[in-house]
């Protein structure tokens, strides 16, 4: 009797054991799947920075700006009757800003970029 009680318990620690090792092996299996899918995005965003540093270099390409700010800003040469020494400056330059800050149509740069979206409508202008 008590021997049939003894082998009842360790077939029970066993049926125990067993399902605690499958719930640990799930468990592990899981994990694993889930470190491989962090892995996947980790070498996607790496793969989008690279993508990203390639266009921001060739969009910040000293010749393309110099030809959009030629072509948009209608920007010319600073001739020697612009210069001013340093103390000409509080003649020559007002105390307040003669365009209101946010006035549309008087910065060509901002109007671009709300244009487009880049900017947000309501962005403070200095």
């Amino acid at each position: 009797m008590i021997l049939r009680l003894v082998n009842g318990i360790l077939v029970l620690g066993l049926l125990v054991s067993a399902y605690y090792a499958y719930a640990l092996e799930h468990k592990a299996r899981s994990a694993e799947r889930e470190t491989a899918l962090i892995g996947a995005q980790i070498r996607d965003e790496r793969e989008n920075i690279k993508l990203l540093t390639a266009e921001w270099s060739l969009l910040t390409r000293p010749d393309r700006i110099e030809h959009l700010a030629a072509r948009h800003l209608k920007l010319g040469v600073v001739g020697p009757q612009q210069r001013i020494s340093e103390s000409e400056i509080d003649t020559c330059v007002p105390a307040e800003p003669i365009i209101a800050p946010g006035t549309p149509g008087t910065d060509q740069i901002g109007d671009m970029l709300r244009e487009q979206g880049s900017a947000p409508a309501d962005a403070a202008m200095p």
